[in-house]
């Protein structure tokens, strides 16, 4: 596996040629982030999906039971002050981890993040609802956010975007 790390123009250019892919074939109501890679990404895409359209915007997290490691404090101050190369690294061995270890399927889905005003409108249904991560590893996060999404707001239709699959086979592409 090849990490390619996004610089920001990079990334803006990624983001903005997603968003006129998915422009082109759907017209969302809603778009929802998973959290947190998909924050940057959809606020990213936002600016290129809401010209003439005021599209509503929310945030999901999806994590694995047990699996906090990664949000404390202390393993964010020691990521994000890694080398780019050492982090590039942990990236490749984690992709090879859980290719040969593939983890629980079960996400712990939260929608604490969402404003009353995007709640009301996912409740009435016949929304079009764009979810949006950075990266599809196994696919379970994205089927769990799709999951959940169905069962707490029935009635709407759900489409998909990431910047990347890491993975040959996952559940949700």
């Amino acid at each position: 596996m090849k990490v390619v790390t996004l610089e920001t123009s990079l990334f803006r250019a990624i983001c903005h040629k997603l968003a006129l892919a998915v422009k082109e074939q759907y017209n969302p109501d809603v778009v929802i982030a998973i959290l947190s890679g998909g924050g940057y990404v959809a606020r990213e895409m936002l600016h290129t999906l809401n010209t003439g359209k005021d599209i509503a915007y929310g945030e999901v997290s999806a994590c694995r039971p047990g699996n906090d490691l990664k949000q404390k404090p202390t393993t964010n101050a020691i990521l994000t002050s890694m080398p780019r190369v050492l982090l590039d690294w942990a990236r490749m061995a984690e992709s090879w981890i859980l290719r040969l270890f593939p983890r629980a399927k079960h996400r712990n889905i939260s929608f604490d993040n969402l404003d009353n005003d995007t709640v009301s409108m996912l409740s009435c249904g016949n929304r079009r609802i764009l979810i949006v991560d950075d990266a599809i590893d196994s696919g379970a996060t994205m089927t769990g956010v799709i999951n959940a999404l169905n069962e707490q707001f029935p009635g709407n239709t759900i489409k998909t975007a990431a910047i990347t699959v890491t993975t040959p086979r996952p559940s949700h592409k």
